[in-house]
């Protein structure tokens, strides 16, 4: 088959990427629909069940980033504009990989408001009307899911729980194939806290100094080393935004919390929130 797109990659090689044998086991199981989208310089695969994808892979070749660089279609986030490219040298693919257990939809342990807000607890942020009574409406929703007896849904998730070991699987048959193409770096854009630090496990650093540096200050602060711990631990980062979004606004957001401890603040009183902002993106690189 011919390759796809600009990226020297067939269908068939990208397909090998993903389709270990539990994903291929859940695929059957669901009856899931499978397609393939490309356009200039990305590459995506969607696994779907019931309208909604529960395997999404995509692959961006990073030569066009800089001067003169424009979304494609298959762009789903903002890139800061020209100065948000990649510097290292050579030649780099930028990966994006989400996969979740059809399976076991979030309403099968949170009714529908809660399943919501854990999905996407950043868009139920009140950016627009930061008022008291919205502050402590989402506070309210966050201590509702945090405090779950049996919480196993990160913020993010859109389903209950993942596929155990594709994402490592998946790590190691595409590090085999670009370096099989000859290029020399893989580079991701982790949106959560949970989702950099496995990207750290997996051998990616910060591109840039100061997002390690942060991500440093909340590691230290924050345990990590069991399940449990990573899904309230990655609760409380996200809490990081709204308590910045308070007080920014005026209000003391320790005010607002049973345990004033869960405002991670630096040695001058600054809250830390995970690195993201408009200017650049959070990348993460790994050295093939």
């Amino acid at each position: 088959m011919s390759d796809l797109c600009c990226l020297n990659i067939s269908p068939d090689e990208i397909m090998d990427v993903i389709l270990q044998s539990e994903i291929k086991e859940v695929f059957d199981e669901t009856k899931s629909q499978l397609l393939l989208e490309t356009d200039e310089v990305s590459a995506q695969i969607k696994l779907i069940h019931k309208g909604r994808p529960w395997l999404r892979y995509k692959l961006r070749d990073r030569r066009f980033d800089g001067p003169g660089w424009k979304p494609s279609p298959l762009t789903d986030w903002t890139y800061g504009g020209a100065d948000d490219k990649f510097t290292l040298g050579g030649r780099a693919v930028e990966e994006s990989v989400y996969c979740l257990d059809p399976r076991y939809p979030l309403t099968d342990r949170f009714p529908p408001f809660e399943a919501a807000f854990i999905t996407n607890p950043f868009e139920h942020l009140p950016f627009d009307d930061p008022q008291h009574s919205h502050l402590a409406k989402w506070v309210d929703n966050w201590l509702s899911v945090r405090m779950k007896e049996k919480l196993v849904a990160f913020p993010g998730f859109f389903l209950l729980t993942h596929i155990p070991g594709v994402r490592k699987f998946i790590h190691n048959q595409v590090i085999a194939l670009l370096k099989q193409k000859g290029y020399d770096y893989l580079t991701a854009v982790p949106t959560w806290w949970h989702t950099a630090r496995i990207c750290e496990h997996l051998g990616f650093i910060f591109q840039n100094e100061r997002d390690r540096a942060i991500m440093d200050k909340l590691n230290a602060r924050l345990p990590s080393g069991t399940p449990r711990d990573r899904c309230n631990s990655s609760w409380v980062v996200m809490l990081q935004f709204w308590a910045e979004l308070a007080e920014k606004n005026g209000i003391r957001p320790e005010s607002f919390l049973p345990d004033k401890d869960l405002i991670i603040r630096d040695e001058s009183g600054r809250i830390i929130t995970f690195p993201l902002s408009p200017e650049k993106n959070l990348w993460m690189t790994f050295k093939l």
